[in-house]
């Protein structure tokens, strides 16, 4: 479990940064691109760290992503047909969905399926991605803007009042509530200000 949240919080925005000139980057060799799949990786397990440890308020927890759904058009995905996504999945025909942010990152850290997508102009848009359970359902398409609002989102979201109470059975303390301080009254930093920011709260 996490003790201290605020250095893992500052961790992930740093990656929001880095993720933001991702979006500039133009040639890809394998080792960068490499690079942005552990960027990913371990964004998705911090945040999913705090999930479970409780850092994060309910309001954060409750917020959805914005995404794309591909269904499985009936091929067998396996490590062979893994890569080959217009072969497995309709990408003529994709539908907007809100998911969580846990299964969001249940996504990608269990993924079965990731393949990077990009734009016109060679620049990094987003990532398709399919859990090793999700694959023979749907994949979906997390635009790269979605997932540094994500990041940024998780960067300030602060707690400001909990409540616990006691299993009258096992003894247990258990978290019952955690509501959010409001964005404006945060004390910031340049990365909290430049979270906020890109928020749209500064």
């Amino acid at each position: 479990m996490i003790y201290e949240s605020y250095p893992w919080k500052r961790f992930l925005c740093r990656q929001s940064e880095i993720l933001c000139r991702r979006k500039l980057q133009r040639r890809w060799s394998e080792s960068s691109l490499a690079c942005v799949e552990r960027e990913l990786f371990v964004s998705a397990y911090a945040v999913r760290k705090l999930l479970d440890s409780r850092k994060l308020s309910d309001e954060l927890e409750s917020t959805q992503v914005g995404v794309t759904r591909h269904s499985w058009n009936g091929r067998v995905v396996d490590f062979m047909s893994r890569h080959d996504l217009d072969e497995c999945y309709d990408l003529e025909v994709g539908r907007p969905v809100e998911i969580g942010i846990r299964t969001v990152c249940n996504q990608i850290v269990h993924s079965f399926v990731f393949v990077f997508s990009f734009g016109d102009d060679n620049g990094l848009d987003g990532f398709y991605v399919a859990s090793d359970r999700s694959k023979h359902t749907c994949v979906y398409h997390v635009a790269i803007d979605e997932m540094i609002r994500m990041l940024d989102f998780v960067m300030v979201d602060e707690i400001c009042a909990a409540r616990w109470e006691r299993n009258e059975t096992s003894g247990e303390l258990k978290v019952v509530n955690k509501r959010r301080m409001p964005p404006e009254d945060i004390l910031t930093g340049e990365l909290e200000r430049n979270a906020l920011s890109r928020l749209g709260f500064g």
